[in-house]
Parts: C-alpha cells; structure tokens; sequence
C-alpha cells in the first residue's frame, strides 16, 4: 500500500496541502512511513530555489561547476535543481548572490569569460578572486568591481 497521495516511484515536485499537514502511511513492505507534505508557500520556495540553482548551474556550464565554485559535494546541486533537497540558508545566499553577479557579469562578456574573471584574481578586490568575495562578503564589491570593469577603470 503506498502512501497517501503519492504514486510508485513517483519522483515529481514536492507535494504540499494547505496545512503542511504530517502524514503516516505504510510503505509496500509494511513499514510505516512518515511523509512531510509542504505548506503551499514552502513548496513555492523550493521550486523557487530549484529554479534558480539551475539557472546558476546552466550560467556556469553545469551543476558540477556550481558545486566546485559552492565547495559542495557534486552531488547536491542536481538534489536542489529536482527538489529533493533545499541547499542550507548560506549557500541560499550564495546562490542568489551568484545569480546577480553572474547576471551582470554577463552583460559584459560571454559566459566562457564571465566565468574565468569570476575564479580570477582581481584588481579592484585587492587581488581577492570575484567568486571568494562574493562567499565571503557578499556580492556588492564584487558588483562595484564589475561596474568598474565597464567603466574601464580596472582589469
């Protein structure tokens, strides 16, 4: 008997009711099993999360890349990008600064680049490389080095 709501081998987005109600069921095999369905709001935020960690992964040229720059283990962003898990709130946050930085970032040049400025030392940041500010500090000295780079002002 599987659990209520979800099929065999069911591997969709996660399910969710208004409550983000716990459910038992009994597995095929009799054991029971305790399923956590998302409230409406929490479902929205990992598809959210899943949508912006592909977009990241794809900018980057794959989620093993996103993992290398995160130091995560390869197999954690492919997790997000399905909604099987939800990366911790840092790399929430770094996620979402990398989005930015690599939006603008793009603006300048090919993502080929855009990547290698990213994992370069950088003049403007004191020889820092733009993705270690970003982890560390966040992505606003990293935009202002961009903006300079579009000026013309640093390389």
């Amino acid at each position: 008997m599987a659990v209520e709501g979800a099929a065999e081998g069911d591997s969709a987005a996660p399910e969710y009711d208004a409550a983000g109600a716990d459910r038992v069921g009994i597995d095929r095999d009799g054991l029971q099993l305790h399923t956590r369905f998302l409230t409406h709001t929490e479902a929205q935020t990992v598809g959210a999360i899943a949508e912006r960690t592909n977009i990241v992964a794809g900018s980057l040229g794959g989620s093993a890349e996103l993992a290398r720059l995160m130091d995560v283990s390869s197999s954690q962003p492919p997790r997000w990008i399905s909604g099987e898990e939800t990366p911790d709130p840092e790399n929430q946050r770094i996620l979402i600064d990398l989005d930015y930085v690599l939006a603008r970032a793009n603006l300048l040049w090919p993502p080929k680049v855009a990547l290698e400025w990213l994992n370069g030392p950088n003049s403007y940041l004191d020889g820092g490389r733009p993705i270690d500010v970003v982890k560390m500090r966040g992505p606003s000295q990293v935009i202002e080095a961009l903006d300079a780079e579009m000026s013309g002002s640093f390389s």
